[in-house]
């Protein structure tokens, strides 16, 4: 089975499924700013911007969107590992264990394990994938805190903390709290600014999937393409 293919399909659905989704939340950002119909120039009587509702539910929809995208790039990729992998196992013997050496791996989360899997059981180093592997990991820390981190009051999804100290700046946080952050860090370089949000626009979301396809493509050149990918 090409599971190196069937990854790469898989998130060049993605790519079409956020182009084509994202299209009518854009739409009513677009008309609401440029005062088109339905959206006329009234005068708000409340001191308001004129739709302001309607512009934030579509520009959350629009992150929501980015969110549900980011989930299905993790999972392709776990799935993807896991194939690649069992795959391998049927005729390398340094991977017939592999699974209870996974399961035996101090440490959090299975996108290190996979990593610390491939060092040791077949001496193939991620850092030399060409991938950015900071990116990679932030794909699955990002899922967790917007599946996770959910707050009734707001939709929209904060870094939770265990998470921002590891990326205090994180890739898919907003442009208004990383200059936030960043400001805080360079007058002082031990605070932490906790709480930034995290946005998936469609730039971060295709920047993510090419780092994906990268290391997926380093996964299968490994010992030759021993694992037959």
């Amino acid at each position: 089975m090409d599971v190196l293919w069937l990854l790469k399909r898989r998130l060049q659905f993605v790519r079409r499924f956020y182009g084509r989704a994202v299209s009518p939340f854009e739409v009513v950002k677009r008309a609401i700013e440029r005062h088109e119909e339905p959206y006329p120039i009234v005068d708000a009587e409340d001191g308001e911007p004129e739709y302001q509702t309607e512009w934030q539910e579509a520009d959350e929809s629009i992150n929501v969107l980015g969110f549900s995208c980011l989930a299905m790039v993790q999972n392709s990729l776990e799935a993807f590992l896991y194939g690649a992998v069992s795959q391998g196992s049927a005729h390398l013997p340094q991977l017939e264990r592999w699974e209870e050496y996974f399961h035996h791996i101090k440490e959090r989360g299975w996108l290190r394990k996979y990593q610390l899997l491939f060092r040791h059981l077949l001496d193939a180093d991620w850092e030399k994938s060409g991938a950015k592997l900071e990116i990679i990991h932030q794909v699955t820390l990002t899922r967790d805190d917007f599946i996770h981190g959910a707050a009734l009051y707001t939709n929209a999804v904060y870094q939770r903390k265990p998470h921002s100290r590891l990326f205090p700046l994180p890739f898919f946080g907003s442009d208004v709290d990383l200059g936030v952050a960043l400001a805080s860090f360079e007058e002082d370089s031990e605070y932490t600014y906790d709480n930034i949000r995290l946005e998936v626009s469609g730039e971060k979301l295709d920047a993510a999937i090419q780092e994906v396809e990268t290391l997926a493509e380093y996964v299968a050149s490994i010992q030759g393409g021993s694992l037959n990918l």
